[in-house]
């Protein structure tokens, strides 16, 4: 069939974060219907990301006035959460809508798995790359350069962290107060610059954070086409903020991602890819704690673990000075050893032997430097990360 469909139309009417979920769909109709035209209905502003897998653009339409004009294509697909019927059992029908819809699976699965997993039912192979990816051109890249050059920002020294303070749902968006000090944290720590993204209806909350901030060390992203976006945040070590779309654009470009989390599910909705940090609690019924109910010393433990695991430590010298917490509480258990920065201070379980940890931590209280811990003790990468998460250990600038 894939060498008689000459014209494709797929309508997909939601956000930016939507639309970067979507692009692996959109790379599989690529692929499957290699000669057919594919007109693909999203709105304008997200049109720069999906230019490779179309030949046409038009504006979305309601679903019930997309079932007509999907008479007049061989195929029509629109891509959605959760749609009619049973899609494991659905059929490929010309001229009909066809609603290419999360499938039941697995749990601990993204979204994004989901989706791919309606397209066997048509016949399409699905991608081996399942993440979704966005390749920022050559020419975007000379202008986001051109525009650093512009705003004075030269050389670069030190990490540069992006912040994206809003979100499209009010009740996901941590709050102005705890972005500002946090963003205060990041400079001080990791002589951090930091770049603000978001919208024209985000700009005030932006101007507040920053007005609090020091001039020199803030630059915004605002209102800007999604490639230059793209290309921007392509340039960060790694960018905070809450669910968003932001977030997934960030991933789609392999930016390391802390994403501020609930009460949506970080299993289903969170950025893809393999350096996607989540921050977030359970309540005690088992539902996920709002994420503006997080505190800054939640997501300063979600942004250390992000550095540990994706930021080359060589390149930010800064990075590798450590100091042990001054009122560790140290306890010996049937189970192991229970380690707290503090009495308050998260538990952190660990099976390693009394006598080592303690050689570790006193090591470090001599040496105050990460990689010469890892010298004195090579397998010990992975504790002091977990140490770092839990505040034993701290990174300071």
């Amino acid at each position: 069939m894939p060498s008689r469909v000459q014209r494709i139309i797929v309508r997909r009417d939601d956000n930016l974060g939507d639309i970067v979920i979507s692009l692996p769909i959109l790379k599989a109709l690529r692929a499957n219907y290699p000669r057919a035209e594919i007109t693909l209905m999203i709105k304008e502003y997200q049109r720069v990301l999906c230019e490779i897998y179309a030949d046409s653009f038009v504006d979305p339409v309601p679903l019930d006035r997309f079932e007509k004009i999907a008479k007049k294509y061989d195929l029509a697909f629109n891509i959605d959460y959760f749609g009619p019927g049973n899609r494991q059992k659905q059929l490929l029908r010309p001229g009909k809508v066809n609603h290419i819809n999360a499938v039941p699976g697995p749990r601990g699965r993204p979204i994004v798995r989901h989706l791919l997993d309606g397209l066997p039912a048509f016949g399409i192979a699905v991608p081996r790359i399942i993440d979704p990816h966005f390749a920022v051109s050559t020419n975007v890249k000379a202008n986001v350069n051109r525009w650093l050059r512009e705003v004075g920002i030269g050389k670069k020294n030190g990490m540069w962290i992006g912040i994206h303070v809003g979100s499209r749902i009010s009740g996901k968006c941590w709050s102005i107060k705890k972005f500002t000090r946090l963003s205060s944290w990041l400079h001080r720590s990791f002589d951090a610059r930091l770049f603000f993204f978001g919208t024209k209806n985000e700009e005030l909350a932006i101007r507040s954070v920053e007005s609090k901030l020091p001039d020199n060390i803030t630059q915004s992203v605002i209102d800007q086409p999604l490639d230059f976006v793209a290309g921007a945040l392509s340039r960060m070590d790694f960018i905070i903020g809450n669910d968003s779309g932001i977030g997934h654009l960030a991933s789609a470009v392999k930016t390391p991602t802390v994403s501020i989390f609930g009460p949506s599910s970080p299993t289903y909705w969170r950025p893809s890819g393999k350096k996607s940090i989540i921050v977030y609690r359970k309540t005690r019924d088992n539902k996920h704690k709002h994420g503006p109910l997080l505190s800054v010393e939640d997501v300063k433990q979600g942004v250390l673990l992000c550095i540990q695991q994706h930021i080359i430590r060589d390149k930010f010298p800064a990075l590798d000075h450590l100091r042990v917490h001054k009122k560790l509480h140290i306890e010996r258990t049937a189970k192991g050893i229970i380690i707290r920065s503090g009495k308050r201070g998260p538990a952190c379980l660990v099976s390693d032997g009394w006598r080592r940890v303690k050689q570790i931590i006193a090591f470090i209280q001599k040496s105050n430097s990460f990689r010469e811990t890892l010298r004195e003790f090579p397998d010990a990468e992975a504790l002091l990360n977990l140490f770092i998460l839990h505040g034993i250990i701290r990174q300071v600038g």
